[in-house]
């Protein structure tokens, strides 16, 4: 059984073929691609800190989906995909193994493979397409809706940015086959799929960030998160692991303006709050008892239908600095951070002075 997705099966496309990567790209939604924006300003500055942290922080490389499993009352599934043989791993699948059930992922001869992750004996793969078709229900394959699919917004990220801060290779192997696994690979086969952002070591310990980009709601006072994303930072502290939730957050408080302004716009740079909190089990048991809502369809990830999310208070977050000063001035505020040391609180009011003054950015 081949993986197939709409350019063909995935083991024959042309991974040096850079217009085929964007045409890949483009088939999700605007707010994705400015998401890898976002990411890549995330890793600019976490690969700061990294430096400055004598060994203390390291990135790891790898990709991590979870899915709901379709069996009830089992637990979800977890497929990890390491770009490579790094410190951690091993402890990193173990976590995983104690709330999800783990398959790891190899690329072998152009096509994935899984096998179930058992740290005491070695089990046999079998490719990805099989395995799924196994555990997961018959294949729904969803379409991206139309009105959240700006080309103009897709090509500005694309050539604004990505394919001048990436080579093709990056390019797939960082941004179109994680795309390719979750929307024709795994999704299709599972009732909800969850990514999770970046995940390293500090100090011996692991992580999982959570990073978004974004404004806060009404009077200024509340973020929105979404419902499956708390529900994953429950499911990492419940593994061992330390999940944290940083924000850019926008200057200027309009859903239309795109994040190149992180790169061309110094002002709004300047602008622009970097705020974190490390969601400990008490600040989750907190946010979830607070009432679900309900979100615009514009945030789902084909742009129909609505997805549940609860807020979250500004105050809970610790303001870190802003996108425009210089790393080695928000490096050690991110260490301090992972470190448990104790930061500025952040507040509606800091936001709303930062947002207040900001020049408009350009929408197109």
């Amino acid at each position: 059984m081949m993986d197939e997705t709409p350019w063909g099966p995935f083991s024959s496309l042309d991974r040096t073929d850079r217009d085929l990567a964007h045409e890949i790209l483009k088939w999700d939604k605007h707010q994705v691609l400015e998401g890898m924006v976002v990411e890549r300003a995330f890793d600019q500055m976490l690969e700061h800190a990294a430096s400055e942290s004598n060994g203390g922080l390291q990135l790891m490389d790898l990709e991590t989906f979870v899915a709901k499993s379709p069996t009830a009352g089992s637990p979800p599934v977890a497929f990890v995909w390491l770009r490579g043989t790094q410190p951690g791993q091993r402890r990193y699948l173990d976590a995983l193994a104690k709330v999800f059930t783990v398959y790891h992922l190899e690329l072998i001869n152009d096509d994935f493979h899984a096998s179930l992750w058992d740290s005491k004996h070695l089990t046999p793969r079998r490719p990805l397409a099989d395995l799924v078709r196994d555990i997961g229900r018959k294949p729904r394959y969803r379409a991206v809706a139309s009105d959240v699919k700006n080309e103009v917004r897709q090509n500005t990220a694309i050539w604004g940015f990505l394919a001048e801060a990436l080579s093709t290779e990056q390019i797939w192997t960082q941004l179109v086959i994680p795309r390719l696994l979750v929307n024709f690979l795994l999704q299709p086969f599972f009732i909800g799929t969850w990514n999770l952002d970046r995940i390293c070591l500090f100090r011996e310990e692991l992580w999982m960030l959570e990073l978004k980009h974004k404004f806060p709601m009404g009077s200024g006072d509340n973020f929105g998160l979404n419902d499956g994303e708390l529900r994953m930072m429950r499911f990492m502290a419940d593994a061992g692991l330390r999940p944290a939730h940083m924000i850019i957050v926008k200057p200027v408080r309009d859903i239309t303006v795109k994040p190149m302004y992180l790169f061309n716009n110094r002002k709004l740079r300047e602008r622009a709050a970097v705020i974190g909190v490390e969601m400990t089990r008490q600040k989750i048991d907190l946010i979830e008892r607070k009432p679900l809502r309900k979100s615009a369809k514009h945030t789902t990830i084909t742009g129909t239908g609505t997805v549940g999310f609860r807020e979250l208070p500004v105050s809970i977050f610790s303001r870190l600095g802003t996108y425009g000063e210089e790393g080695q001035k928000i490096s050690p505020e991110i260490l301090k951070l992972l470190s448990g040391q104790k930061l500025e609180q952040a507040s509606g009011g800091w936001l709303a002075e930062l947002a207040q003054v900001a020049p408009t950015a350009p929408r197109k």
